[in-house]
């Protein structure tokens, strides 16, 4: 089988490999939300990683791999600069961090691992394991490659870790709106489901703030933000599907219509009345 066509569960798999192969992974799927002719431009053009995913996944490697040979500290100078260009050259394969990036790596690394609940979450299971499958809805081949996927006490459910810029329960509640958070987890647990044959009971996200004292929240998705979440997932898959078929990718709607605030916005000036 060629890594076109991957199915079932891979360990050991390289981000790279990961990334490079062509199934639908929860990033893309959450383009559709806001237009098929998003998902399109997304596919021919993936967007190019930015410095804040680069700490995210310099935290990645720290704190759930044990790995520190992913990243390196950068000289203390702008991004950009002959200096900085310089050092870049002499570690081509190695995330630059600048000296208060990498001194943070290292605080939430210390902060995670002093953690009540994080580290049991995670020892309990395995880190980066990717899964692949075809929708048996769609005939669309897809994955998700969970950070940690854990078995214990005869259940199985998905831990997936964030830097937050507020990890508290509000903060974190609106992270998962804006970055659609609720649609990654449920494509995960259908992707895995698809996968092993058997749906994990529990998606969790362990939240950490990325500015001191590097605090930490564990938090559960709901059943209901689930089921919710996995209905954008299937309308989405299907929507992909027509569109590969028709070869139209709609994107805005261009009728003048009347916008409205999120009901929880609206909530929270009504608050200051």
């Amino acid at each position: 089988m060629s890594k076109e066509e991957r199915i079932g569960v891979y360990e050991g798999l390289s981000n790279e490999d990961y990334h490079a192969d062509s199934a639908l992974g929860s990033s893309s799927v959450k383009v559709v939300l806001k237009s098929l002719a998003h998902f399109k431009s997304y596919m021919s053009e993936p967007p190019k990683v930015t410095k804040a995913l680069d700490f995210g996944t310099a935290c990645h490697s720290a704190i759930l791999e044990q790995d520190f040979n992913k990243y390196t500290k950068a000289p203390d100078v702008r991004r950009g600069t002959i200096a900085w260009k310089e050092h870049q050259k002499t570690h081509p394969d190695k995330i630059l961090l600048k000296p208060d990036e990498y001194s943070s790596v290292k605080q939430m690394y210390e902060k995670f691992w002093s953690h009540k609940i994080a580290p049991k979450l995670t020892k309990l299971g395995k880190p980066e394991i990717s899964f692949f499958a075809v929708d048996p809805i769609t005939g669309l081949r897809v994955k998700a490659r969970a950070d940690y996927f854990v078995r214990y006490d005869n259940k199985n459910f998905v831990v997936d870790y964030k830097t937050a810029r507020d990890a508290s329960d509000e903060g974190f509640a609106k992270a998962i709106w804006n970055y659609r958070y609720d649609i990654s987890a449920a494509f995960y647990m259908y992707v895995i489901e698809l996968a092993t044959g058997v749906r994990p009971d529990d998606f969790i996200w362990i939240a950490q703030d990325k500015d001191p004292p590097h605090l930490i929240n564990t938090l559960r998705a709901p059943e209901a933000m689930i089921t919710r979440a996995d209905a954008r997932v299937k309308h989405s898959l299907g929507l992909i599907k027509q569109a590969k078929e028709t070869d139209i990718w709609p994107g805005y709607d261009e009728t003048l219509r009347e916008v409205e605030l999120d009901d929880w916005a609206i909530r929270k000036e009504e608050s200051y009345e």
